[in-house]
C-alpha cells in the first residue's frame, strides 16, 4: 500500500486558532468585551468635513494664547504614531482584536491632528514636521527614551505576557480621557464657532476611543487580579497623560495656563480626565492627570 502523502506545512494565517496564533487549546483565544471592534472599523471616519469654516478666521482670529493651546493639542494628537509603535513592539501586537482597533484609531487620530494643524496654518503659525522637544535635560532624556522604548518594551512585555495589556489599555484610556478634557476646555476658552465645530467632531471620535480602552482595561483587570500591579506601575512614576516622551513640557505648561489657569479649573480638568481611570477595578483609584499637575508634568 502506498504511503499517505505528507501534509503541506500550514501557513502563518492557517496556524491561528480563534484569531490568535498563541492560544491554548480548550481556552478562549481572544478576550471579548461589549465594545464592537467590527462596528468601529466599519464606521471609520477620515478627514474632517469641509464645513469647519476656516475662512471665518479671516474675520475673527484666535488669540495667540489660544493658539498655544491648539499647538499643544496638535502635538498630543500626532504623538499617536509613537504610541502605536510602542504597543505593536510588545505583547499587545499578539492580540488581533486590539490590532484591528489600533490601526483604525491611528488613522482617525491622524485626521484630528490634521484639523488642528489647519487651524494653526490659517493663522500663519509654525507647523514643524516633527514634535519639538525642549532643549533641557528632560527634553534630551525624552528623545533618548523615544529611541529606547521600542527595544525595551519588546523584551519586557513579552517576558511578562498578557497581564501587561491591562496596564497599556489603562494608560491609553488616561491619554484619551485627558485629550477629551482638554478639547472640551479648548472649546470653552476659545469661544469661536470654528473651534466649537472642530472640538465637537473630535470629541465624537474620542468617545469611541475612551469606550474601547475602558472596556479592555476593565475586563482584563476583572479577569486577572495579577494584572493590577503592572497597571498601577504603568500609570505611576514617570507617566504623564499631558506629554509623550518627545513632547515639550514647557509648551504643555503654557497650554495649561490658558486652558486651566487657576486651582479651581485644574481640579475640574483633572476630575474630568481622571474619572474613567479612577473607576477601573483593582487600581485603588489612580489619578494620572492630577499627579502630573502636582509634579509639574
Amino acid at each position: 500500500m502506498a504511503a499517505a502523502a505528507a501534509q503541506p506545512p500550514l501557513g502563518y494565517l492557517a496556524q491561528h486558532r480563534s484569531g490568535r496564533l498563541y492560544s491554548t487549546p480548550g481556552q478562549q483565544g481572544v478576550l471579548s468585551t461589549d465594545f464592537s471592534v467590527r462596528g468601529f472599523f466599519r464606521r471609520e471616519r477620515g478627514a474632517f468635513s469641509s464645513d469647519l469654516g476656516l475662512e471665518e478666521f479671516e474675520q475673527r482670529r484666535l488669540d495667540d494664547d489660544v493658539l498655544e493651546a491648539v499647538r499643544h493639542l496638535w502635538d498630543l494628537q500626532r504623538s499617536t504614531t509613537g504610541r502605536l509603535r510602542d504597543l505593536f513592539a510588545g505583547w499587545t501586537s499578539k492580540e488581533a482584536r486590539i490590532d484591528a482597533f489600533l490601526t483604525t484609531w491611528a488613522y482617525e487620530k491622524f485626521w484630528i491632528a490634521d484639523a488642528l494643524k489647519r487651524v494653526l496654518r490659517a493663522h500663519g503659525a509654525p507647523t514643524p514636521p516633527e514634535v519639538e522637544p525642549d532643549a533641557d535635560l528632560r527634553g534630551r532624556l525624552g528623545r533618548l527614551l523615544d529611541h529606547v522604548y521600542p527595544m525595551t518594551d519588546s523584551v519586557w512585555t513579552n517576558l511578562r505576557g498578557e497581564r501587561i495589556v491591562a496596564g497599556q489599555m489603562a494608560r491609553e484610556l488616561s491619554r484619551e480621557s485627558t485629550a477629551a478634557a482638554l478639547l472640551q476646555r479648548l472649546g470653552e476658552v476659545a469661544d469661536h464657532p470654528v473651534i466649537d465645530r472642530l472640538c465637537r467632531e473630535s470629541l465624537e471620535r474620542t468617545d469611541d476611543y475612551i469606550a474601547f480602552f475602558r472596556e479592555e482595561a476593565r475586563t482584563r483587570l476583572l479577569a486577572d487580579a495579577s494584572a493590577a500591579a503592572p497597571a498601577r506601575r504603568a500609570l505611576g512614576i514617570g507617566y504623564s497623560p499631558l506629554v509623550a516622551p518627545r513632547m515639550s513640557a514647557r509648551r504643555a505648561r503654557r497650554a495649561l495656563e490658558v486652558l486651566a489657569p487657576g486651582v479651581r479649573e485644574r481640579r475640574q480638568l483633572s476630575s474630568r480626565a481622571d474619572a474613567p481611570v479612577h473607576s477601573l477595578p483593582g487600581l485603588r483609584g489612580p489619578e494620572p492627570l492630577a499627579a502630573a499637575l502636582r509634579s509639574g508634568l
